[in-house]
This record gives structure tokens, sequence and C-alpha cells, in this order.
């Protein structure tokens, strides 16, 4: 008689992140960049408790994906206030965690955040607490200009705010996605790990040799992201100016979230945008992760990223651009020159250098065997770097830690 040993998932799982949440006709939805990344966490455990701010009618737009898996739950933490009042009323915020803590086996809380440094003061038991660190608010803040009373305060507040946050984590789990943050982080924390972060699927992938096609007038440049001045785009804009100046037809062609305080700073870059009566930048607006998203990659010939701040993490945008077979040019900032090959997996440039893009460009545009090496070698890293792969590194990476506490 033959027995047979079924294993079930085990972990019962939380997870905390400022990103707000909506629910429609009964089903909850999320900002599509990380609704994939908790679809795939959902995967690997037996249940999720997401704890997470309702997003209001303007944030509620941006919840564009649905969570797919039966086995999430959403514990409300109210609508989002501004930052300070959430860490000030952390207490009352934070209570609805407290029935639900005894029953997950660990609580991940992605940060920096306001309330990330509070959620220590409700649980007692450390193990409990894993921290999934994307990026270094202190360290940000270094490029901060002050102009005003506002100004003190925010980079005040913003300061203390990194420094509960890293005391926090101390004795709990701490996994970073950038050798920038390891390397500050090692010496520092004693369960520390290193992870990469993306939301790329299996089936995000366009194989192809070459992003150049025959018989095509113009070179479409691409940039996708958060539009914010720290990207660098006004520099890749007057990048592109100069190439038309020197009889190259390229068009800038950008797509990504657009905050409230940025909202102005598109038109701005449009209207500078005209050369012989035509503007060469166009705006795509949102672009939901997925199909739309991956197209836009398709239609383009080169990528590029040049962000200004060394703050910088590794930003997702490059995994997606390397899964469509687009070339890639990015500033050498953050975590960026610590996961790619310059000249092997993309082009990197110095950052705040307009004419290092126009030559990254020209150089990409020109040499066939050099682009399409590019195209290559980045395919295949973006293959290493799956939701599917790294979403069953970072459980196990959990699961091991429960064990071992």
């Amino acid at each position: 008689m033959c027995s047979y040993i079924i294993f079930q998932k085990k972990m019962n799982l939380g997870f905390y992140y400022h990103i707000t949440i909506t629910k429609k006709e009964g089903k909850l939805y999320l900002p599509g960049y990380l609704a994939v990344f908790i679809n795939a966490l959902a995967n690997e455990v037996n249940n999720l408790t997401l704890f997470l701010h309702e997003a209001d009618k303007t944030e509620a737009i941006n919840c564009d994906t649905e969570l797919s898996g039966n086995n999430i739950s959403w514990v409300n933490l109210g609508i989002k206030s501004p930052a300070w009042h959430r860490s000030i009323f952390h207490k009352q915020l934070l209570k609805p965690i407290n029935e639900h803590i005894e029953n997950l086996d660990i609580l991940l809380i992605r940060g920096p955040s306001p309330l990330a440094p509070y959620f220590r003061l409700h649980i007692s038991n450390k193990q409990k607490t894993a921290y999934l660190v994307v990026g270094d608010y202190k360290e940000g803040m270094q490029d901060f200009k002050i102009n005003s009373i506002r100004d003190v305060l925010v980079k005040w507040y913003t300061v203390s705010n990194d420094q509960k946050f890293k005391k926090a984590m101390n004795g709990g789990l701490v996994i970073v996605n950038s050798e920038k943050l390891f390397t500050q982080f090692v010496g520092d924390y004693k369960h520390l790990y290193l992870i990469k972060t993306t939301t790329l699927s299996d089936d995000d992938f366009y194989n192809r040799s070459d992003s150049f096609v025959e018989n095509k007038n113009i070179i479409n440049l691409l940039y996708t992201g958060r539009i914010v001045r720290e990207k660098g785009i006004d520099n890749i804009l007057k990048a592109c100016l100069i190439l038309q100046q020197e009889g190259v037809p390229i068009e800038l062609h950008i797509a990504g979230m657009l905050d409230a305080k940025h909202k102005n700073y598109i038109e701005e870059l449009i209207n500078i945008s005209e050369y012989n009566g035509k503007k060469i930048l166009h705006y795509h607006g949102f672009k939901k992760v997925g199909h739309e998203l991956n197209q836009l990659y398709r239609d383009a010939q080169i990528y590029i990223i040049a962000s200004l701040s060394d703050f910088e993490g590794f930003p997702r945008t490059i995994w997606e651009a390397m899964a469509n077979s687009c070339p890639v040019i990015a500033s050498s900032v953050g975590g960026i020159p610590h996961y790619l090959k310059d000249e092997h997996h993309a082009l990197l440039i110095p950052p705040k250098d307009v004419v290092a893009i126009v030559e990254a460009v020209k150089r990409i545009i020109t040499n066939q065997a050099f682009r399409q090496k590019l195209i290559r070698n980045g395919y295949a890293l973006a293959q290493t770097n799956t939701l599917e792969v790294q979403s069953k590194f970072l459980v196990q990476i959990l699961k091991n830690h429960i064990d071992f506490h």
C-alpha cells in the first residue's frame, strides 16, 4: 500500500506598506506594480493579510489591478493622512493589527515609510517582524533644498523618522533590494539578506534580436517611471533636442505616474520640446503594468533612465525594458552599477551629463553589434529576476528565519 505525503503552504504572512488599496464590487485593487508583487507573494503562502490604508477618490484611480488570490485579506488602516499625522497618531492607526498579529507567523514591513518605525511598539516578539527596505530617506535628503520654514520641518521629520526606522529594525530580519543598502547595513544588522524586486512574470518576456527595424524613420527613446525632476528627464529632453539639431530623427516617449505636486512638470517639458515646429516629446500617461506597458517597450528602440541622485535604488523599469529586448542607457547611481555591468548589460553614463546621453544614444544607434549584445545580455539577466523566482526566494528567507527562531 502506497502512502503519500502532501506538503502544504504553512506560512501566514502579514504585509504593510504606505501604498493605498481600494475595494470594488467585493474585489481588492492595488496599483499594478505592487499588485503583481502581492499576487506572486500570495502564491507562496497559506494566508496573506494586508495592513494598508484605504485609497481616497484621487488615489483609487491608480488602483487598477485586481488581487487574484483567494487567500488575501485586507485590514483597513483608514484613509491615508499626511506623513507627520501618521507618525504622531501611530497608536490609533496601528491598533487594528493587535487582533491579527497572533495569527501571523511573521509581518513583512516595507519601508522606509511613516508608520514603519512604530510596528515594534505593538509587537513584543521581535522575531515576528521582517523589514523589506527599498530606499534610504535620509540619504535622499542630501540634495533637498531649504527655502522655507516648511522645508526645515520636512527635513527634520524625514531624518527623525529615518533614525527611528533604523533603530526599530534592530534584532529583526532585514531584507534589502540593492547592493548599496546591503553594504550600508552589513555591520548594523545581524539578520540581513539581499533580494531583487521586480514586476516581471514569465509571461512578460518578448525576445527579439534587435530593437531597430528597417524603414523606420523615427527613433523612439523611452522613459517610464515616476515623473519627477530627480529622474533627470530634463536632461534626456535636452539631449534629444541636440540630437535633432545633429540630424538624428529622435522622439522622446514618456509614461508613468505623475504626482500631484509635479502636475505642471510634464507640461513644462512638452512646452520646451519643440523642434522645427513639432513637439518631439510624447506623454502617454500612466500605463498599467502588463500588456499596456510592455507594448511601449516593444515600440521603443532605446530605453533610458537618467536619475540624478545616488539615492536611486534599482528601478524596476530597467528589468521591464530588458525583458522586452530593449537596450538600456542608465545613469551610474545608487544600486544600478551594482546589478549592471557597463557595456555588457547596459550602457552606463555619469549623472547630470547631457553630452554623455547624446553620445550614448548615438553609439547604440550606429553600432548594431553592440546594440544587439546589450539586448541579448539584458534579456538573459532579466530572466533571473522574475516574480516567480524572487517571491519564492523571499518567502524562503522568511520561513528560514521563522524556523531558526
